[in-house]
């Protein structure tokens, strides 16, 4: 029992490091944990860290920022789990929605850490009187850095909750977001023919 306790992984930690195990151990705890609330900071990371520039220009724009994306984290995490988990049977996956939301959004913590720098970046800038140099691009290689590292650690945990390796995670990954978008584009497609 005490050498279980001594094995057990801090995932806020290990997830940068050992999302395999990471991811199976919070799969096998809790699918749920953490789920509520990282779904939303997920959705404000990528409405802010797509939407940097408008973050910084005003407080009203970053409050809708963080409104829209938190929705967004939502509506992706929840809804989106469906396609990843009818694209991984395809594949031979097994995942259960849960487990496949926790992979969503257990990988997407560097994303978030990244928002949360960029909003301590936020402060500090609008503190001081003119631009520092070569803070923007710093912040725009963190963001890049880390959304890499968001969508790595995604390929492996969806990988691992689906009972497959972290390449066919990221078949997965693709096949649902074609499932998604290929239908779209094609209805987008077809009104704009039959507006002409």
């Amino acid at each position: 029992m005490e050498n279980e306790e001594q094995e057990k992984l801090n995932p806020w930690l290990s997830i940068w490091t050992e999302p395999r195990a990471t991811i199976q151990q919070v799969v096998d705890g809790d699918p749920k944990l953490m789920v509520l609330i990282l779904a939303p900071l997920a959705g404000i990371a990528d409405a802010l860290r797509s939407n940097n520039e408008l973050a910084y220009s005003g407080l009203e724009n970053l409050i809708g920022l963080v409104v829209a994306g938190g929705i967004g984290g939502y509506v992706i995490v929840f809804l989106g789990a469906y396609p990843v988990r009818w694209t991984g049977g395809w594949l031979g996956g097994t995942a259960s929605l849960g487990a496949i939301r926790a992979a969503g959004v257990w990988s997407s913590v560097p994303k978030i850490t990244s928002a949360v720098l960029l909003l301590l970046l936020w402060v500090l800038l609008s503190q001081l009187s003119g631009p520092v140099a070569g803070m923007e691009v710093a912040a725009q290689l963190m963001i890049l850095t880390l959304g890499i590292w968001s969508f790595v650690l995604s390929c492996k945990c969806y990988g691992q909750v689906q009972g497959f390796s972290a390449w066919k995670g990221l078949a997965n990954m693709l096949l649902s977001f074609a499932v998604v978008v290929v239908p779209i584009l094609v209805i987008v497609a077809v009104v704009a023919a039959l507006s002409n």
